[in-house]
C-alpha cells in the first residue's frame, strides 16, 4: 500500500472474520473507528483496513465460493497493467449465466457495500449470498470488477487498457467472457451506479443483449433513461425484464409508482442504500428464475394440437 503507515494484513489491524463478522481478535468485539482522538487519522485507518477488506473479499470468493480469476484484458502483454473478474468454473458451459455488477466508489468485485462487511458483515455486505444461491441454481457466474481501472506505480497512474472506465470494463468483459459461454440465457443484478453500467451495456451490444439477457435485478439503481441514451427498444425491453427494488418503507417487494419508460419498481424492503441488495435477495431470485420460464417457453416451439378421435371425424 505504498507509502501507507497502516498494516497491510487484517490479522496486523488486530481483526479477523469469526462466524461471518469482522471481530477485534484480543477483544471479540466488533470495529471500533474512534481509536484516536485524530479524526482524520482514525479516517484514514478505516479507509487503509477498507483496502484489506477488499484483498479478504477476494480470498473469499476463491475459498469460500470456489471462484478464478479471468484476466481483463485477455490479451496484455508482458508488465501491461491488468485487472481481473471472478468466473465459476462452468460459467462457460452453464445454460444460465449470472452476471454481478457492483456499484461505484471503493467497492470491488465480490463487494456490495464496504460499510456493511466491516460494521456487519460478510453476509450482509458482500456478494457471497448471491454467487452462493446461483451456483446452487444451476447457474455459471461472472463477478465484474468495474471500479478497478488503472495501476499507481510512484508519481504514475495508468489506465488499465479497455478497463479504465466501470462501463468499459463491462463491455469488455461481455466481449471477452459473456460473448463465447454457451449460456442463452443471461441474468444480471447490478447495484447502484452497476445499473448505469447494465444500461450502457444494453445500448453498445443492443443485439446481442436483447437476445441473450433474460431478467435483469437492479438494486436501487442510480440510472436516468435518459443519461443512457435509450431508444424505444431499449425502454421497452427494459420495461419487461428488469425490476428496480429502491429503498422504501413498504414491505419487501411491493410494487411502487413505475417511471414512464423505465424498470419496473418494488420495495427493496429497507429504506437505506446500502442496504437494498442483501435485504432484497429473497425477491432477487424468484423473479430471475421467472423471468427465465417465461423466455424459455416464449422460445419454445409451439406443439401441435393433437387430432381428437372421437370417431366423428369431419368432412
Amino acid at each position: 500500500m505504498g507509502n501507507s503507515p497502516f498494516p497491510t494484513k487484517l490479522k496486523d489491524f488486530g481483526y479477523e472474520f469469526k462466524d461471518g463478522s469482522l471481530k477485534d481478535i484480543k477483544t471479540g468485539g466488533g470495529f471500533e473507528f474512534n481509536v484516536s482522538k485524530d479524526a482524520e487519522y482514525n479516517q484514514a485507518r478505516y479507509e487503509a483496513l477498507g483496502e484489506v477488506i477488499t484483498e479478504e473479499v477476494y480470498a473469499l470468493l476463491e475459498s469460500e465460493a470456489g471462484l478464478q480469476r479471468l484476466p481483463v484484458p485477455a490479451n496484455a502483454a508482458d508488465g501491461e497493467p491488468t485487472t481481473f473478474v471472478f468466473a465459476s468454473a462452468n460459467y462457460r458451459t452453464a445454460d444460465k449465466l449470472l452476471l454481478l455488477v457492483h456499484g461505484s466508489g471503493v467497492v470491488r468485485a465480490g463487494q456490495w457495500a464496504r460499510r456493511l462487511i466491516i460494521n456487519n458483515g460478510v453476509k450482509e455486505g458482500t456478494q457471497l449470498p448471491y454467487i452462493e444461491r446461483a451456483l446452487s441454481a444451476g447457474y455459471g457466474v461472472l463477478v465484474l470488477n468495474t471500479n478497478d481501472n488503472r495501476r499507481v506505480t510512484g508519481e504514475r497512474k495508468q489506465f488499465i487498457r479497455d478497463s479504465g472506465t466501470p462501463e468499459q470494463h463491462a463491455l469488455t468483459v461481455w466481449d471477452t467472457y459473456v460473448r463465447g459461454a454457451a449460456a442463452t440465457d443471461v441474468a444480471i443484478v447490478a447495484h447502484s451506479y452497476g445499473g448505469v453500467v447494465t444500461l450502457n451495456l444494453a445500448v453498445r451490444r443492443w443485439e446481442e443483449v436483447q437476445k441473450r439477457v433474460s431478467a435483469v435485478a437492479l438494486t436501487d439503481s442510480v440510472h436516468s433513461m435518459g443519461g443512457a441514451r435509450c431508444g424505444p427498444e431499449v425502454q421497452k425491453w427494459l420495461a419487461e425484464c428488469a425490476v428496480n427494488w429502491v429503498t422504501s418503507s413498504s414491505p419487501l417487494d411491493t410494487e411502487l409508482a413505475r417511471p414512464t419508460g423505465d424498470a419496473c419498481r418494488r420495495s427493496a424492503g429497507h429504506k437505506q442504500h446500502e442496504w437494498t441488495s442483501w435485504s432484497c435477495i429473497d425477491a432477487v431470485f424468484p423473479f430471475l428464475e421467472q423471468r427465465l420460464e417465461q423466455r424459455r417457453k416464449a422460445a419454445a416451439p409451439a406443439t401441435p394440437t393433437e387430432k381428437q378421435d372421437d370417431g366423428d371425424e369431419k368432412k
